[in-house]
């Protein structure tokens, strides 16, 4: 009925909204320089702490990134912004190279390349393929920052003309992190590397997959002409992202770790390595997943006690109560 209707309508609209928001980023906004952040995971937290790094108000950021929100994140855009920041995702083939020309990036990220996407491009390779073209696109002063880590975001490296730089744990990035270590549940510590030089840096997010998101978005804003000692302080301040591995302190002083905004196979992997083995679980629903097993990851590692399956948060932090052990609760301790 009205829903239907809508989506029609909507669908109709997209086309006229989509060239606008061309035109538009090619005449009003054409001296901003735009950030795109692409990737199966790690987008959203990844474009926060870029806006972090390039000074943009968290206002103008949105952490919806497909079709009219793409096009609405254009439009937030004022000719007097000297950075943007737009996350893009996309469902299904040939989107990416669309929002690419809509957009026109200076700067793209690439965050990692996973199994989210089998349903639609069925393997990594054609989702690598896909999300490329966000690169392929950026001009021969573009400059294209790629997780080191990742052998098939690294795959890219070959296909642009933009400056490359690398980020990462391992050794052979120009932006790197070593001796990681979990200062629960304040956040994390870690040595930065960058061009030689070495930094100590503290941020509120947590665990290793989260220094990902933070190594990036040091490179963009070093490579956006920001120093170190104008990046890594307002980097300390930033938040986690609600909703993945977000620390959630409750009434009687216990914590849990947050991560309902579908678990991530890096997440469930960096979980299931942290407890001591005593903590009780609950799990909410397994999205976009492809082929990681993060249930077997958990058990192998922790007492699988509880295990509530397609629920959301709001569901769960009501019913710890019932399992009778909430005083006890006590998550990455």
């Amino acid at each position: 009925g009205r829903r239907q209707f809508l989506w029609s309508m909507y669908q109709r609209g997209w086309p006229i909204l989509s060239h606008l928001a061309r035109v538009y980023r090619q005449t009003l906004v054409r001296n901003t320089r735009i950030v795109t952040v692409v990737g199966s995971y790690g987008k959203s937290t990844t474009m926060r702490a870029t806006a972090c790094a390039l000074k943009i108000n968290a206002h103008r950021l949105s952490l919806r990134n497909s079709k009219s929100f793409v096009a609405r994140a254009v439009f937030r855009i004022r000719p007097y912004h000297r950075h943007a920041v737009i996350e893009v995702g996309i469902d299904g083939p040939g989107q990416m190279a669309h929002y690419a020309h809509l957009v026109r990036p200076d700067l793209t990220v690439v965050t990692s390349i996973g199994s989210e996407h089998n349903r639609s491009l069925h393997s990594l390779e054609s989702t690598r393929a896909e999300k490329s073209e966000m690169i392929r696109v950026l001009s021969h002063t573009g400059v294209a920052v790629l997780n080191g880590d990742d052998t098939n975001v690294l795959w890219m490296k070959p296909h642009t003309r933009a400056k490359v730089v690398t980020f990462g744990l391992s050794e052979a990035n120009d932006i790197r992190a070593s001796d990681i270590t979990l200062d629960w549940p304040k956040g994390t510590r870690f040595n930065l590397h960058a061009y030689g030089e070495t930094r100590h840096v503290t941020i509120r997010l947590i665990g290793p997959p989260m220094v990902y998101p933070i190594l990036a978005a040091i490179a963009t804003g070093l490579a956006e002409g920001y120093s170190l000692d104008q990046i890594l302080p307002a980097l300390a301040k930033l938040s986690p992202t609600p909703g993945r591995l977000e620390p959630v302190r409750l009434p009687n002083g216990a914590y849990i770790l947050r991560d309902d905004q579908n678990l991530l196979e890096s997440n469930g992997r960096f979980i299931g390595k942290s407890g001591s083995g005593s903590e009780e679980w609950l799990l909410g629903q397994f999205l976009l997943l492809g082929n990681f097993e993060p249930m077997q990851q958990v058990q192998n590692r922790v007492d699988f006690r509880r295990l509530l399956s397609s629920i959301r948060r709001e569901v769960y932090l009501k019913q710890w109560k019932s399992f009778g052990r909430i005083s006890t609760l006590k998550m990455l301790s």
